[in-house]
């Protein structure tokens, strides 16, 4: 059995692209404390190769140490923003 394969023959293609320049990640101790200082974490970092993670009871702070990317998480909180901590935690509506 063969497989034919068409082309578009009408795509324009440029004759230059742009090149950015990227300033590369610097994740050391000083920074990774700095950011989790700033989002309100009290707990020290931990190393997971590519990964640093600092977690506390109220949230979890991941940062790619490849990027400038990180991920910021509230733990108990819903879709809807409540945090589970208040008077109504969600089950007052249950019937015992």
């Amino acid at each position: 059995m063969s497989l034919s394969i068409d082309f578009r023959t009408d795509l324009i293609i440029p004759p230059s692209v742009p090149v950015f320049d990227v300033v590369e990640p610097s994740w050391d101790a000083k920074s990774v404390a700095g950011l989790a200082d700033r989002l309100g974490l009290s707990a020290p970092a931990e190393d997971f190769g590519l990964w640093h993670v600092v977690r506390d009871d109220r949230a979890v702070l991941e940062i790619y140490q490849a990027s400038s990317s990180f991920r910021f998480s509230l733990l108990r909180h819903d879709g809807e923003g409540r945090d589970g901590r208040g008077p109504d935690d969600g089950a007052s509506h249950v019937r015992q």
